[in-house]
């Protein structure tokens, strides 16, 4: 009977270690699952990362040809606001030639000539601020590359028109200045 019991106490020692173990793996499994939880979420993340990447450097490129839209428009501006001082400096001369028949004339000139530095401000202003911002956004080219030569160059052909209006606008500015 004592090796029977002895049997028994071995049995009974045996069945709990194997209870013990069983519980302890799991806990093991219930850890171990807590930590590849966060990283199943990194694996996901890291899968999702070209993709979003992608996206957000297509809105770089939008953003970017915006500016570059924009800056042919400030040019446009600028380019009006010289021909309005231009009109307003002759209406200057030819109220200052009309003498007193010419008094509200030259007021309306001045009124002209103040709205064209306004807008000419404007213009510089807006300009300046487009410029900070394609130094902030390069321009891209469709396969994510930085291409500012290559957009420059495109930019010059473009408003190589608007740049010499400009220059022979502000040329005969100068010259009327020198006449009054």
């Amino acid at each position: 009977m004592q090796e029977l019991q002895g049997l028994h106490n071995a049995a009974a020692a045996l069945v709990q270690i194997l209870l013990d173990s069983r519980c302890k793996t799991e806990r093991l499994k219930t850890e171990f699952a807590n930590r590849l939880s966060p990283l199943a979420n990194m694996r996901e993340q890291i899968t999702n990362l070209p993709g979003k990447i992608s996206s957000n450097l297509g809105q770089v490129r939008a953003v970017s040809e915006q500016i570059h839209e924009l800056n042919g428009l400030a040019e446009l501006v600028q380019a009006i606001s010289t021909q309005s001082h231009l009109l307003a400096i002759n209406a200057a001369i030819q109220a200052h030639r009309a003498d007193e028949q010419g008094r509200n004339f030259r007021v309306e000139a001045n009124k002209v000539k103040r709205l064209a530095a306004d807008s000419g401000r404007a213009a510089t202003e807006i300009g300046a601020r487009l410029s900070s911002a394609r130094r902030v956004t390069p321009s891209m080219h469709s396969d994510g590359c930085s291409t500012g030569i290559w957009r420059g160059r495109r930019s010059s052909a473009k408003n190589s028109g608007i740049r010499t209006w400009v220059a022979r606008a502000t040329a005969a500015s100068k010259l009327t200045i020198e006449l009054f």
